[in-house]
């Protein structure tokens, strides 16, 4: 899922494991181990973006990553707190500084984000930004700058916990997304991708990341900061356990009514995935000898049909000349095999039809991602294209529109 959760995530897993023994720091080292395994991202800038493609949710993802990083990063707050240096000021001035600039990054992409959706004008959008700033900076002088630092010595062992706490649940969340994890690597790519909530979802953060919240103000001691964190962790996991349920629950609609066609054609197999920010509209792809059809249902339906059909022709056999392409390889692998080809002059797209948006009369498709295949001798030159929407306002009005049901 996104940063955001992940972060979340690790940080109440680290409040579980450490909050009563380091309050608050306990926090901000399981944010930080629920962010690492998205470092990946870094290595990727150096790689071609095909093997990029393919490495991403790879090792660093897997259980095996999980498992045994732990015992090298834990080395680093073993270190700095048995030597004592979270005490010197220039420590605590550096991470102060480190702090303000990410938390006001953050609040910023936060900002821009709510500013896409609704509209809101510049000076809108920058004097929030700058009462951010101002809030952010004048926590982090009184709560740890010049705060009293306090002896912290939890021991080796604790941090090896809190980190493996932290990394492990991130890509076990991941796998609940349509984009998928590679949980098994190094000894197996498949990719373990469940279905059941979208990469971002406010229902599954806001209630979690408010929980927490309330449970930083305590004391590292006191029974309420336990019972807040916890509050988080249950809701966040009944959740989960509703996305599961419903995608059970819309699996069962789609065998029931939308395997046939009028033509009496019969599907190979279809996925059912989540649409953007919720678990009540979905998208319902379905594969056929020759084509694709892409639809919706909502559990606001008044029949429990899939709706807004669209039809989609595969046209694998365009490149049928180039099926050992390392490059094509790895596109049909990354998309499971729900692809379609369009040939455009002397080139070719590839749409991954997992993720798509339909303009306001839903009769228009947007691949999200897609890429041009362009043969050159016996291989293929990628370039990566996206054909996002501009508009979020629309994009989302459009979205709950839909998912208001018809």
């Amino acid at each position: 899922m996104d940063s955001l959760t992940q972060m979340v995530l690790g940080a109440a897993v680290g409040e579980a494991l450490l909050g009563k023994k380091i309050g608050n720091r306990a926090m901000v080292w399981g944010a930080i181990g629920g962010t690492i395994p998205d470092l990946d991202i870094l290595a990727y800038t150096f790689m071609h973006p095909m093997d990029a493609l393919a490495a991403h949710r790879g090792i660093s993802h897997s259980l095996f990553f999980g498992v045994l990083f732990p015992f090298v990063v834990a080395f680093i707050p073993h270190w700095i707190y048995g030597y004592s240096w979270h005490k010197k000021s220039w420590y605590r001035w550096t991470i102060s500084v480190v702090s303000i600039i990410f938390l006001t990054l953050f609040s910023y992409l936060i900002v821009s984000i709510l500013s896409s959706v609704f509209g809101f004008s510049q000076w809108i959008k920058w004097l929030v930004v700058l009462l951010f700033l101002v809030l952010i900076v004048y926590r982090v002088l009184t709560k740890y700058t010049f705060s009293e630092a306090q002896n912290i010595d939890v021991g080796y062992r604790n941090w090896v916990k809190l980190f493996m706490g932290a990394i492990i649940t991130h890509p076990l969340l991941d796998a609940f997304t349509p984009y998928g994890t590679q949980l098994f690597q190094p000894f197996s790519d498949f990719r373990v991708a469940f279905n059941t909530i979208s990469i971002v979802d406010p229902i599954y953060t806001i209630p979690f990341l408010l929980c927490l919240l309330i449970a930083g103000r305590y004391k590292r001691r006191s029974p309420r900061r336990s019972k807040w964190n916890r509050a988080g962790l249950i809701l966040s996991t009944t959740y989960l356990i509703w996305s599961v349920g419903i995608h059970q629950y819309v699996v069962g609609i789609v065998r029931k009514d939308h395997l046939k066609t009028s033509d009496n054609a019969v599907a190979i197999r279809f996925m059912t995935t989540p649409t953007l920010l919720n678990t009540i509209l979905w998208n319902v792809v379905t594969e056929y000898d020759d084509y694709y059809t892409l639809g919706y249902y909502s559990l606001f339906d008044n029949n429990p049909k899939v709706s807004n059909l669209i039809r989609v022709q595969k046209q694998h056999q365009l490149l049928q000349n180039f099926e050992q392409d390392h490059a094509y390889r790895i596109l049909r692998w990354f998309s499971n095999g729900y692809y379609s080809i369009e040939k455009i002059e002397d080139s070719y797209r590839f749409h991954d039809l997992r993720y798509t948006s339909r303009k306001e009369d839903w009769s228009q498709l947007r691949f999200i991602f897609g890429y041009a295949l362009k043969p050159n001798g016996d291989r293929l030159e990628v370039k990566e294209l996206r054909d996002r929407p501009k508009d979020g306002k629309n994009m989302f009005g459009n979205l709950w529109r839909r998912l208001k049901g018809i």
